[in-house]
This record gives structure tokens, sequence and C-alpha cells, in this order.
């Protein structure tokens, strides 16, 4: 400042030359705030100073000087903002936080709009590819049910309406599809069978049925129709599909057609072979039994024996071949059962070789028989069908073989997973023979077939492979054969069998010829109740003549009368008689029995069928057991001692005592020449029994050579008891010689 004086009091200071602009600012800041009052401007006098009675002025100067409290003029400061506009301030404080929460929960909206919107175009596409396979579903199911030769109605389960169909249920009833929709289904479907659906009115989860199907025609087609619930946009319906069975309903009433005239003809041949079998055995029968009574009579002629040893021969022959037809009709009627029992494989195996090797010998072959060293002895299955198919077999071999050999292969292997509780038992029957052309190999097994050799057919029925065959299958195997001609054949089968222990085989009663009842024994009267004059004759002889007390009937009727009236220990009951059957005259003893308190008395059955069945039927009946003719005198009495406990004389109790030594045996006495020395009807029939191994045959010449020489006898029948038939025959040659 240049001046400063009283006269321009609104200077309040100068700046006194020389001093520094800092000091003079310096002064007048402290100045300016100084206190009119204070001390420092009491002591001042305003020399050189004054105070302003007006500090405008002052105050303009120092805003435009912009020093002292106007340093910082035109300057906004953050406490003058805050001071001043404090308000605003917190207003837009306010605001700013609220644009900023505002924006985060806007962009967090996006964000979620966004996964939204991607969720939502994924479902869309999902949504779009599910309709596009609903669409290529519903083609391709219409495609099938358009296509499908079954018809096939939807229909509404509560209406009962058909809602959709298919062209083949269109074809089936013959009306158009408009026409079909919105009709009830019964209308078309079991029209009869209105409120009984399957589904709905009876509960079932699916029907599977024959129905009738009724075409706009009036016509009526079998259907085989399926209904079950199913679910189809959310709705339950019924899907019923139906073919047309016209054809099948055809071929099935051709097929019982045909079923029941083959059940006609088995009925017929079962008939036929039933009076066949009654009608045969009858008179054979009698054929036998009288010549088996005549043979004990001991009037009769060496000459006379010698025939009546031809009848028994003969009888037996047709009576194997009888049986050989009936046992072919029986396998194929499916009338024909296994007989399982426990029996010496080895020992079976044994005899068969024996009897073989006679008859092979005698034709200049060899016998091999070779047998595995872990083979069973002691097994369960039917002995007698395994034996008549090895005996089939290994004959043939014979038969057709003129040099080499005839070998029989056995061998065992575990059955299945039975492990050693069952075995498989392998047999192989190998010739050296004329062989069989490959042309025969496929009707070798089949009925009635025989090979033609030379142009010429050997001996023999041609019923032999095939029952063998149908014996192996009846087992549970199998047979094969390998030939080649003029080299030979190779007969293969295997059988299952059981294991068996040896204290299960029941040893062999040998067989002897009863001639009296032993003393001491009540009285055993005896009813035989048979329509045929011979055989009931012969019966009541062959009874007579051991001691029994005989009666006689010829109907049921009269054995009915009989019975009451004789009260005998035993009936013998035929079977088929007229008035009034076997069947029925048993019923009415046994309830003639019960009704008056009697005891049971043994009824054994006498028939002459070869039906096994008929062994069921009897016994129904209340017979005890059964027998069938032709029977042999033994197994009367063997029958007669195990139900009324009969005790025999037997002929070798009887025989007068032999001057011999004390020490001879059988063994000792069976020499060539004591064979030489027998009758010549009794060396010739005990020759040809033995060669044709007839083992039923030899028994009883043995015990006819028992009347001329007990001691030969004895030993003859220590040797056929071992089944060594071969010794025997081999000591018949040498005394011929």
């Amino acid at each position: 400042f240049l001046h400063s004086t009283r006269a321009y009091p609104e200077w309040p200071m100068a700046k006194v030359r020389h001093t520094s602009d800092d000091l003079a600012e310096k002064v007048a800041i402290a100045l300016l705030e100084m206190p009119a009052d204070s001390d420092a401007a009491k002591a001042g006098q305003c020399a050189g100073w004054t105070i302003p009675l007006n500090y405008q002025p002052v105050h303009e100067c120092l805003k435009e000087l912009k020093v002292g409290p106007y340093k910082d003029l035109g300057k906004i400061t953050l406490s003058d903002v805050i001071r001043n506009y404090w308000r605003w301030i917190l207003a837009f404080f306010f605001l700013f936080i609220g644009t900023i929460v505002f924006t985060g929960v806007i962009l967090k909206l996006n964000r979620n709009i966004n996964i939204s919107r991607r969720e939502l175009e994924s479902e869309v596409e999902e949504r779009k590819k599910a309709e596009k396979a609903v669409k290529e579903n519903e083609r391709r199911i219409k495609t099938i049910l358009d296509t499908v030769n079954a018809g096939i109605l939807v229909i509404d389960p509560e209406t009962r309406t058909i809602v959709e169909t298919n062209p083949a249920a269109v074809a089936m009833i013959g009306s158009s599809r408009r026409e079909i929709v919105g009709r009830r289904c019964h209308k078309y479907i079991c029209p009869s069978e209105d409120g009984q659906c399957p589904i709905v009115d009876l509960g079932l989860d699916i029907d599977n049925s024959e129905r009738i199907l009724l075409a706009a025609d009036g016509s009526q087609i079998p259907v085989l129709k399926t209904v079950a619930p199913v679910i189809l946009a959310g709705k339950k319906y019924l899907l019923e599909s139906f073919m047309d069975i016209t054809e099948s309903k055809r071929i099935e009433n051709v097929l019982q057609e045909a079923k029941e005239s083959a059940e006609t003809a088995n009925r017929a041949k079962s008939i036929f072979l039933a009076n066949m079998s009654h009608e045969l055995r009858t008179p054979l029968n009698a054929i036998l039994g009288f010549s088996q009574l005549m043979e004990r009579d001991p009037v009769v002629t060496e000459s006379q024996r010698e025939n009546l040893s031809i009848i028994n021969r003969s009888g037996e022959h047709l009576l194997g071949l009888i049986n050989a037809i009936l046992n072919i009709s029986k396998i194929e009627a499916g009338l024909i059962a296994l007989d399982i029992y426990s029996f010496d494989l080895h020992r079976t195996l044994n005899v068969i070789e024996e009897m073989i090797r006679s008859r092979a010998e005698a034709r200049g072959l060899q016998v091999i028989v070779r047998q595995a060293s872990d083979l069973p002895r002691y097994i369960r299955t039917d002995e007698q069908k395994l034996r008549q198919i090895l005996l089939n077999l290994l004959g043939n071999a014979v038969k057709f073989t003129s040099k080499g050999s005839i070998t029989l292969h056995t061998s065992s292997r575990p059955h299945g997973t039975m492990g050693s509780e069952q075995q498989t038992i392998h047999f192989d029957i190998e010739d050296t023979g004329i062989g069989i052309a490959s042309d025969n190999l496929d009707t070798i097994f089949d009925t009635f077939v025989q090979i033609k050799i030379d142009r010429q057919i050997r001996e023999g029925t041609g019923m032999g492979l095939s029952i063998s065959r149908k014996y192996v299958q009846l087992m549970g195997g199998d047979i094969s054969v390998e030939s080649e001609v003029d080299k030979g054949s190779v007969f293969s089968f295997d059988i299952p069998v059981d294991l068996a222990d040896k204290v299960e085989i029941e040893t062999e009663k040998p067989i002897r010829r009863v001639i009296g009842l032993a003393p001491d024994q009540p009285a055993y009267p005896i009813l035989v109740v048979e329509d045929n004059l011979e055989n009931r004759t012969l019966l009541c002889r062959l009874l007579e003549s051991v001691g029994f007390e005989v009666y006689e009937a010829i109907n049921g009727q009269e054995a009915i009368t009989q019975y009451e009236k004789r009260q005998p220990s035993f009936i013998w009951m035929d079977i088929r008689m007229p008035i009034l059957d076997g069947y029925k005259a048993t019923e009415a003893i046994r309830k003639y029995e019960i009704e008056n308190l009697k005891p049971k008395i043994p009824i054994v059955a006498l028939t002459a069928s070869a039906f096994e069945e008929t062994k069921g039927v009897i016994l129904e009946a209340g017979c005890d057991d059964f027998m069938r003719k032709p029977f042999r005198e033994a197994e009367i009495f063997d029958v007669m001692e195990k139900y009324l406990g009969v005790r025999y004389l037997y002929e070798e109790d009887q025989r007068p005592a032999r001057q011999t030594r004390p020490e001879e045996t059988g063994f000792d006495a069976l020499t060539p020449e004591a064979l030489a020395d027998l009758p010549d009807v009794l060396h010739k029939e005990l020759k040809q029994a033995v060669t044709d191994l007839d083992v039923d045959l030899i028994q009883a010449v043995i015990e006819r050579i028992r009347e001329v020489n007990a001691i030969v006898a004895d030993g003859l029948t220590d040797l056929a008891e071992d089944f060594q038939y071969e010794k025997i025959l081999s000591l018949i040659q040498q005394g011929e010689d």
C-alpha cells in the first residue's frame, strides 16, 4: 500500500517502505484479526493504523487482493460444500447408494433373466426334439398299425366307444373307419357279452381269449384277441388287438378229427390186440399146459415124451413170436413200461456170453468179451430188456457172420451231474460179418424189415432190431450202427443206470417140480373160475394132481354162488367171461366179505391180455395179483405158496436112492459118458435147448433127466445155475465123439 493516513480511513494499513510483502501481509492479517478493544490496539493508539467503522471496503479490498481471510476466495472447499450443501449431499448420497443397489438388482435380474432365457431356450429345444421324437414315434406306430395284419381298436373304457382303429381292423370288419370310430366296441367284438368286459367289468389286468368278431355284413369271424389298458396322452384307454383264426380253427378241426381218428384206430388196434392176445394165448395155454401135464404121467413112453417135447418147444417158439408182435404194438401204443430192479451186471453179461458162445463156436466163430476195469457190477435198470437187446444184437451178429469173431465191448462213465450215483453204460457189438449196405442203414431198425443177402432173406421176423431200438430208447438211450459191406458192423448204444448194492440182489430160486402137498396141512379148497373148458380142465387137473380140493365155475355169477357155498381158501379168477366178468365178480365177492365180516381170501386173476395197464384195472377191482396165460405150472404153485403159505413135496425129495459112492456128487457123476447114456430123446432135447440157449427149456429137460438120473441132473443144475452152458454143450459133444 502506498498511502496510509487518517484521511483514508478505509485503508486500515499501509506498507512501510522497505517492508517485505510477506511481513506486511502477516501484519495486516494480524491487525485485521485484532479486536478494537484489544490491548495491542489500545497501545498502538492507531498510530499509522486505523480501525475502520465499516469494514466492507476493506473486505472488498481483501477480496480483490485475495489475502487475509479471503486468501482462498473463489475456492470451494469440502467443508464449505458440506456445510452449505449437506442436505443435498446426503440426498445425493442416498440417491447414489440407491442407484448402485438398483443397478446391482438390475444386473442380477438381468443375469437371472439370461439364465432363464438360456434354460427356456434349452427346454424349448428339448421340447422340439421330444415333439419331433413323438411325431416320429407316432409316424412309426401309425406305420406299424397300418401294416400289421392284426386288427387294432383303441377303446374309451368309460363309454366303451371306439376312438381309433387301423386298416386291418377296418378290412376285417368290412366297413369304413368313419363308421367304426364312435361305435360301441361290443357292436363288433363279443356282441353277446356287453357289460362283461374282462378289464373294466371283471377286473382283469389283461385278457387273452378266443372271441367272435361280428363283421358289418353279419358274418361271424373267430378271432384271437388281446385286451390291455394303456395310457395315451395322459388318459387311460383299452388297446384291443385281434387276429382272424378262421384258418387256424379249420386246421385245428382237421387235426382234432385226425387225432380222434387216430385214437379210434388206436383203440381199435388195442381192442384187436387184446382180442388177438386172448384168442391166441387161450388155446396156446391149453396146448402147453396139457403137454406139461401129460409129461407128468408115468405111463408116457419115451416116444410120446419126445413128441410132447416137440409140442412144448413149438409152443414156446410160437409164444415168443406172439410176444414179439405184441411187444411192438405195445411199444408203439406207449403201453409198455420198465421193470427196474437191482441185479449183477457182470453175471448177466457172463450168462449172455455163454449163451452166445455155444452158438458162435458151432459156426466156428470166436467170441470176445471186453469189460472195462471200472464197469460197475451191481446196477439198477430193466435187466430183462437189457438181456433181450444184447441177445438180439449178438444173435444177429452170429447169424450174419460166417467167419471171424463177435466182440462185445462194455464201458461206463458218470452220467450227467449225478456223479457216482448214476452211470452211463456203453455197449459195442462188433462183428466181422457181411455188413450192411448203406441204402439199408436208414431202414434197418424199422419193424418187419429184413436184410436181403444174395437176393434172399435170412430167417427171422424182422422185429429184433426194431424192438431193441425201442427198448434202448425206453431205457433212456439210443442205438446207432456203423457198417461196411463184407467187413462187418458195429452196433452201439448207451443206457443210464443207477448204482446198486450187493445186498439188493435177489437170489434166484431153482425151479423144482411139485408132486404133492406136504403132510400136516389144513385142507385148501380152491375155486377155479374159467369159461374156457380146456383151460379150466387143465388148471383143475393140475391142482388136483398135487392134492388140492378143486371146485369149478364157468362165469362170474356162478363164481359168486360157489364162493358163498364152498367158502374156498383161494380163487383163480378168469377176467373175460360171459354173463358176469371177473372184474364184477371180484367186486361182488369183496363186498360180500365186508358185509358178512368174512376174512379176505386171495383172488388171483388169470388173463390172456398182453397189456400192462390191465394189471392196474385188475388190482383196483379187488384182485390180489394176476397171472398171464399161458402159464407154467411152477408159476401157479409159487403164487399159491405166496398167498396161502402152502408147503409142497418136490420131485427130488421123493426120488429113489441110487447105488453110488457116498462121496459121489453131481459134478463127479456129470461125465460125457453119463450124458451119452441118457435116453436119446432127452439127450437130443438137452443139446437142442443148450444150443438155442433156451433157459426155461434147459431147466425143464434137466427136471425130466432127474427122473432117470438124479445125480446127473444135480450136476447139470449146478452148471446151469452158474450159466456154464458152454461146458454142458462140451460134455454132450464129447459124449457123442
